[in-house]
């Protein structure tokens, strides 16, 4: 599992018009990270309060965050 995680966080492999992009979930937060076909970011989430520290972590490497 850890191989395919390295392979999708290829970044060099990894362009808009490949189709190549992930989503990882999250189970310890109620949720899934992923990339959309823009390169936006995002976290679909289930509980506020569970993904809080994954959102102070974002914001404290200077991550914007649109809610």
């Amino acid at each position: 599992m850890l191989k395919d995680v390295i392979r999708k966080c290829d970044f060099e492999n990894l362009w808009s018009q490949s189709g190549r992009r992930y989503s990882f979930l999250l189970p310890e937060y109620s949720a899934v990270y992923a990339e959309e076909w823009d390169w936006t970011n995002i976290i679909w989430y289930t509980d506020r309060e569970k993904i809080e520290p994954l959102l102070k972590e974002a914001k404290n490497v200077g991550l914007y965050i649109l809610e």
